[in-house]
């Protein structure tokens, strides 16, 4: 969350570049630009910009592991079943909404 502090119009932000930016880079608290009296534009520092990227990217492969996981059990369970005999009457796409719905699960646990 922005802080309401941080709310500054896109012309004072023009005529004081120098003295955000310096800001900017020191509390690595992001700045929210009004245009017209209306949030525009978040701009933030490059440290803190990378940290979120680097996040985004971690999530990103953690989510493709649990993906990943849940498709291993899926896959295992129906090996098992179908070596007892075992066989889905549920057609393809219900099985992959039951396999999205695991995943969904797993990833809010």
């Amino acid at each position: 969350m922005v802080p309401l502090t941080n709310i500054h119009s896109l012309t004072d932000f023009r005529h004081n570049a120098k003295k955000f930016v310096d800001e900017l880079q020191e509390t690595h608290t992001p700045l929210v630009l009004t245009v017209n009296g209306k949030a525009a534009v978040v701009v933030e520092d490059i440290e803190s910009f990378e940290a979120y990227q680097n996040r985004i990217r971690e999530l990103e492969k953690e989510v493709q592991s649990l993906k990943l996981e849940a498709l291993k059990d899926a896959l295992v369970a129906g090996a098992e079943q179908a070596e007892q005999g075992k066989f889905s009457k549920r057609s393809f796409d219900e099985i992959i909404v039951a396999a999205h719905a695991a995943v969904t699960a797993q990833n809010q646990a």
